[in-house]
């Protein structure tokens, strides 16, 4: 399976020189994690992560501050025509949960959300390798998750949030 199979298109993007005030206004009002932050092109990602990391290392001020001084430069991304398995190794790889889907321009964004919900809407996922289950499972020991993580993506449960195993 490709990538583009399971991407989220159009991909919400914020300006570099935007403030976090008004990316996380963007993210509130898309009801996502994340934004893509674009110049002429792709040049970070700004997650509610990397947010909250800088308000906690910060304070409050810090809501003024431009989002290129916030997001997280090092962009990983991927091909629209890549398998899913390059995507989770690459997730895998460097501990991440997003990657923007680059062709000749910012196309997408996969998420383990995006395949989460790809094969719940499917019906029975049980026998599919590329369930949720067995998408954690592939991930492993996946750093943000833990040893139950396939667990926790598989269920959709944030095991930072919930006691719950």
């Amino acid at each position: 399976m490709q990538v583009k199979e399971c991407m989220t298109s159009p991909v919400v993007t914020v300006d570099p020189d935007a403030t976090l005030h008004e990316a996380m206004g963007t993210m509130l009002e898309n009801r996502i994690g994340s934004v893509v932050v674009t110049g002429t092109e792709p040049v970070g990602i700004l997650t509610r992560s990397d947010v909250l990391r800088s308000i906690y290392q910060n304070g409050s001020t810090v809501t003024e501050r431009a989002v290129e001084e916030t997001m997280s430069e090092d962009l990983v991304t991927i091909g629209p025509t890549d398998s899913v398995d390059r995507a989770l190794h690459k997730m895998k790889a460097n501990e991440i949960k997003k990657l923007p889907v680059v062709g000749s321009q910012l196309v997408g964004i996969v998420t383990l959300t995006d395949y989460r919900q790809k094969y719940s809407r499917n019906g029975s996922h049980q026998s599919n390798r590329y369930s949720p289950r067995l998408i954690g499972h592939r991930l492993g020991n996946f750093p943000n998750y833990g040893a139950l993580g396939y667990q926790c993506i598989g269920r959709g449960v944030d095991k930072k949030r919930s006691t719950a195993t």
